[in-house]
């Protein structure tokens, strides 16, 4: 229950899942799978930098599913559905790294790309180390992919953000 409470923002500001194709940019041990797969998706791909959570994720789901090393730069090809949850909030990521990596995710989206940051307009003390940005440039970014995006306050962090941008 703690996984779906975790992710139920994003899926319920993407509303139709059932026969998507998904590419979970980040997927770490592929924690988003069940649940997507629970609400029909009809092809998963898990990427993700770090081969120890690659490796998690294969065990757990085996012959379900395919889970590969990578990152956004990669020639995915493209999905229905994009996802970035909870990817690239290290202290280390400047606004033009995170900016970049928003446009590769948005090349493989034929229809959504969703993906998390952290907001910088909260007090120090609810902000978690890592990478954040103002809600004005996480406008401007989504602006600078389309022109129909929606951002809402994420529930499950007192800090977060959801943004979701449809072509």
């Amino acid at each position: 229950i703690g996984q779906a409470h975790r992710f139920a923002g994003v899926i319920h500001e993407i509303g139709n899942w059932e026969g998507k194709t998904v590419l979970d940019v980040g997927c770490g041990c592929g924690d988003l799978y069940p649940l997507l797969h629970a609400l029909g998706v009809s092809g998963y791909l898990g990427i993700d930098i770090n081969k120890e959570y690659l490796e998690v994720a294969r065990q757990r789901f085996a012959n379900e599913c395919t889970f590969l090393e990578g990152s956004a730069k990669g020639d995915w090809g493209r999905w229905d559905i994009v996802l970035a949850i909870e990817v690239l909030w290290t202290p280390e990521v400047t606004w033009t790294q995170f900016q970049q990596f928003c446009k590769d995710c948005w090349r493989h989206a034929r229809e959504t790309f969703a993906f998390t940051v952290q907001s910088s307009e909260v007090g120090p003390y609810l902000r978690h180390e890592g990478f954040a940005i103002t809600p004005l440039a996480l406008v401007e970014l989504c602006r600078s992919l389309s022109h129909k995006f929606k951002i809402v306050h994420h529930e499950w962090w007192e800090t977060g953000q959801i943004a979701v941008v449809w072509r």
